[in-house]
């Protein structure tokens, strides 16, 4: 609930910016174009969504809202659609640096108020960003591992992200760094894309091969994937284990009669514990929990963003 509360906070943020910013007629109802380059059955934004919504019916306005899936190109479609439309204002996330530098002029030549929330780049103009400092939210992350002492000089920790090189990717990886570097302690920023099974496959794997101190996930999508990695991490090991009994089995023990190195329906149970592991669907994680260790402590999300 408490999730719930403030992403409606930050949408109905987002709407008085542009609200304020907007022509003072009370003779219309006023219209604004909500863009967001998330995905709408992302676990983040269908809260961010349902905030959204509340909110726009709460101030007794129009919101026509769009997400973008990751797609660049189409939420620029997106936003020169509202621009055409000349709404009462337009809010937008910008997940790729300068990419709403162009827009951003022909708005404010037009007079529509433009608000940024999530993901910022003041670089551009606008009037007013709502949302995280995604820098200090990386700092935090890292300062949290190091005070608690789970990672030392040496030590690379796992950053998995949906879309490398997207903004706050970049401003987060420099809060993290500038904590990390000074320490000696290493970060791997990975790709593991925006296809949630992928995302669990990709994240496994990476666990698999470097088993890493610790995890900060850079993502919404990648840090609701933490507990369905951790069940096909467990899957997997369960699976190696009945493996090598197996072939362990199948080595005749001279000092023993044969039948004494089997342990009646061992073989069965770690099949039955792998099933159980694997078909169960993974419960959501609150973005509110982003920073995972193989010690399963957590430190609270300092970012609204995706």
């Amino acid at each position: 609930m408490l999730k719930f509360v403030s992403k409606l906070a930050v949408a109905a943020t987002v709407l008085a910016g542009v609200t304020m910013g907007s022509a003072l007629a009370q003779d219309a109802q006023k219209t604004f174009y909500l863009l967001s380059h998330g995905g709408p059955s992302d676990a983040f934004w269908l809260d961010w969504n349902a905030g959204a919504t509340k909110a726009c019916d709460q101030l007794k306005v129009t919101c026509n809202i769009s997400f973008s899936g990751g797609d660049m190109a189409a939420q620029k479609e997106a936003f020169n659609s509202a621009l055409a439309a000349k709404p009462d204002g337009i809010g937008t996330t910008s997940a790729q640096p300068g990419l709403w530098t162009e827009e951003v002029k022909a708005a404010k030549a037009a007079g529509i108020p433009i608000v940024f929330f999530n993901t910022d780049d003041p670089a551009t103009g606008r009037q007013a960003y709502v949302g995280a400092d995604l820098k200090e939210a990386g700092a935090i992350w890292a300062r949290y591992l190091v005070d608690h002492r789970m990672v030392k000089q040496g030590d690379k920790v796992f950053l998995p992200v949906e879309v490398p090189g997207a903004s706050y990717q970049q401003l987060e990886t420099e809060g993290i760094a500038s904590v990390f570097d000074p320490l000696g302690i290493k970060y791997d920023v990975v790709d593991c894309g925006t296809d949630p099974a992928g995302i669990i496959a990709k994240m496994t794997d990476y666990m698999v091969a470097n088993n890493p101190p610790a995890i900060i996930a850079l993502g919404d999508s990648v840090a609701a994937s933490i507990k369905g990695c951790s069940t096909a991490l467990a899957c997997r090991l369960a699976k190696s284990r009945s493996s090598a009994g197996a072939i362990r089995r199948k080595q005749p023990n001279p000092s023993r009669p044969a039948s004494s190195t089997q342990r009646p329906g061992s073989s069965l149970r770690h099949r039955a514990s792998c099933r159980l592991l694997c078909s169960g669907s993974p419960p959501r994680v609150s973005r509110s929990a982003t920073t995972s260790t193989r010690s399963a402590s957590t430190t609270p999300r300092a970012s609204n963003r995706s």
